[in-house]
């Protein structure tokens, strides 16, 4: 199944937040097992370590 158009559209959600400096708002679309890799290669590997 492609899920292209739901990665975009989560994406787009990523960047509006990011533009509204809403913290909040990033951290909404992360959940507890998702990993996120920064521009410069920096990781952040499941947050529910924390």
């Amino acid at each position: 199944m492609d899920n292209t158009l739901e990665i975009h559209a989560v994406y787009k959600q990523l960047l509006d937040a990011w533009n509204r400096r809403s913290g909040r708002g990033i951290a909404d679309l992360i959940i507890e097992t998702g990993e996120s890799i920064g521009f410069d290669g920096s990781q952040s590997i499941d947050i529910s370590a924390s």
